[in-house]
């Protein structure tokens, strides 16, 4: 698998222009959140979930953050470093994308949380060596019941996720797996320090293509894009949208991400089931 075949077509942006788009969603970004404490999030179509719109704010933050950090990597042409990043980056960017879209996320992600963090603490008992971290890992409590089956899936497997967003939900997951090849052993990590037609290997990574350098930059871009347009998406002030537009049209995508139909429709079936369930309750 490799990157020169990943994201963009030849008439895309060039490297030079997918750079400066990361610059100018970075100066943004910091423009507006560096020194904000307090942040009201919302949307009319929606229903008022502080937890959730938290954990939406949490993943932009946590995938700029990386995104900004691996765009200092590729100045350094320093690509063995940047694409984990960037892989990490793009998937809590698309998480926030999905919660900032999905009413069932929060309820989604604690049900994810809750089982991973059992699973953990099975293994940790199976062995001695982690006796001492136990305390760290508490008993979590009971999943919630009330989770609707499809947002658990999207919750705990990236390809649903995926797939439960338009436009290009196959695109989506083409672009995970292709920076998948830069954070796991793969062929990527040994032409970075091998070279196969001497061969001779190096003790810094080989210099990428430009295709490579291009691929990177733009999932550097999309990332940006992808969380910042998660949190437009809550925020009534729309403090970035004209930056994040600007960046859309620059780097060809100019239809922010959202719920596919049929994801859409599941998120209004699980509503309309914990509503009905709720009216049967006895009162009192």
């Amino acid at each position: 698998m490799s990157a020169d075949s990943a994201a963009e077509p030849d008439e895309g942006p060039t490297e030079d222009e997918l750079q400066r788009v990361c610059e100018e969603l970075g100066k943004s970004w910091y423009s507006v959140f560096e020194n904000l404490t307090n942040l009201e999030l919302g949307r009319e179509d929606q229903e008022l979930d502080p937890h959730r719109f938290l954990i939406v704010y949490a993943y932009a933050a946590h995938a700029q953050k990386l995104t900004v950090s691996a765009c200092h990597h590729l100045v350094d042409l320093d690509y063995a470093v940047a694409g984990p990043l960037l892989r990490v980056a793009y998937e809590s960017a698309l998480t926030a994308v999905w919660a900032a879209e999905s009413e069932e996320a929060a309820r989604a992600i604690h049900y994810a949380l809750v089982k991973a963090s059992g699973k953990l603490r099975g293994s940790a008992l199976k062995t001695s060596w982690f006796d001492d971290v136990l305390d760290l890992i508490p008993e979590p409590d009971p999943a919630p019941e009330d989770t609707a089956p499809r947002a658990r899936g999207e919750a705990t497997t990236f390809f649903k996720l995926c797939e439960s967003l338009e436009p290009d939900s196959e695109w989506l997951y083409m672009q995970f797996r292709l920076l998948s090849a830069y954070a796991h052993p793969s062929g990527e990590v040994i032409k970075m320090f091998v070279d196969g037609e001497a061969p001779t290997i190096s003790r810094n990574p080989v210099a990428a293509s430009s295709g490579v350098r291009r691929a990177l930059w733009s999932a550097a871009a999309h990332n940006m894009l992808f969380a910042g347009q998660a949190l437009d998406r809550l925020d009534p002030s729309a403090r970035r949208r004209d930056a994040l537009e600007r960046a859309g049209a620059s780097i060809g995508w100019d239809e922010p991400l959202r719920l596919s139909e049929s994801a859409k429709r599941a998120v209004q079936d699980a509503r309309a089931a914990r509503e009905a369930a709720a009216s049967e309750r006895p009162s009192g």
